[in-house]
């Protein structure tokens, strides 16, 4: 059964990893506007720091400073923040679909077979999802197969044991029936813990 989701509204809600992933972002950009302020910035600190030049020299390199910092920071702030409100959205296309494995890993481990992932447009890692996919096809099919051996074998040792009975063969022989009997139950019990939701909603 492939279920349908709907892209949230809100997506950092219970998302730390959103903010995680978003700060290392931001950290990075923030250390790259540094370096650019520097770099910008350094010649003009040095002239008014440089004991040796004129006044007039001095008084260009303050005018252009106070210049740049009209002009850079407005922008780099803007560009800030648009390369976090993008850096979010890029951020669930990707955590989103994880949710969505971790979700499906989560119901195979309680012995549903039934799931199935189906992305959002725009996620990433749909390769990912096909190949899940396909796999969960396989081991589905598999598993029903053995579970409804499992239940042909039980039901051939029955008849086994009935006729057994009825000629009243030897001890040994009878125990061994058992001891297959014994073995039988414990996979289709193995394999019975893997099945199809459906399957479980019509017991």
């Amino acid at each position: 059964m492939v279920e349908k989701f709907k892209r949230k509204k809100f997506p950092l809600s219970g998302r730390p990893r959103h903010m995680r992933l978003l700060a290392i972002v931001l950290s990075y950009n923030l250390l790259i506007i540094l370096f650019m302020a520097f770099s910008l910035f350094a010649p003009d600190v040095v002239a008014l720091w440089d004991q040796s030049a004129s006044f007039r020299e001095q008084a260009e390199a303050a005018d252009r400073m106070l210049t740049l910092h009209a002009r850079i920071w407005p922008v780099m702030i803007a560009l800030l923040c648009l390369i976090g409100l993008h850096s979010l959205r890029a951020f669930h296309r990707f955590l989103g679909p994880l949710h969505r494995f971790q979700d499906a890993f989560s119901r195979i481990t309680n012995g549903d077979l039934s799931v199935r992932i189906k992305l959002r447009r725009g996620d990433l890692l749909g390769t990912e999802q096909d190949s899940f996919n396909d796999m969960m096809d396989v081991v589905e099919e598999k598993m029903n197969t053995s579970h409804q051996a499992c239940q042909e074998a039980l039901a051939s040792l029955n008849a086994l044991e009935q006729k057994l009975a009825v000629s009243q063969g030897e001890q040994a022989t009878r125990e061994l029936l058992q001891a297959q009997r014994n073995s039988l139950k414990t996979l289709c019990a193995n394999v019975g813990f893997f099945q199809a939701q459906e399957d479980q909603e019509s017991q």
